[in-house]
């Protein structure tokens, strides 16, 4: 598990890894969460700080935490 983004290093939001996360997975599970973790899924985190990153969509921008991610 990420626990903290390194500059240095490149990521990619990784679903099997989000629904590790108890608290994301119930959301997904009920359908809460499921639109925005099915399209962040693969895609790259950019403009990251060591605590969250960011993913773009056409309406909205998606803040990801580490422990959501697999390094590229």
């Amino acid at each position: 598990m990420i626990n903290e983004f390194d500059k240095n290093k490149k990521y990619i939001f990784d679903l099997e890894t989000a629904l590790q996360d108890k608290h994301l997975k119930v959301n997904y599970d009920n359908g809460h969460d499921k639109y925005w973790v099915d399209y962040c899924d693969g895609k790259r985190i950019w403009d990251f700080n060591k605590n969250t990153g960011r993913i773009e969509s056409p309406t909205q921008d998606y803040y990801i935490l580490p422990k959501w991610c697999k390094e590229i």
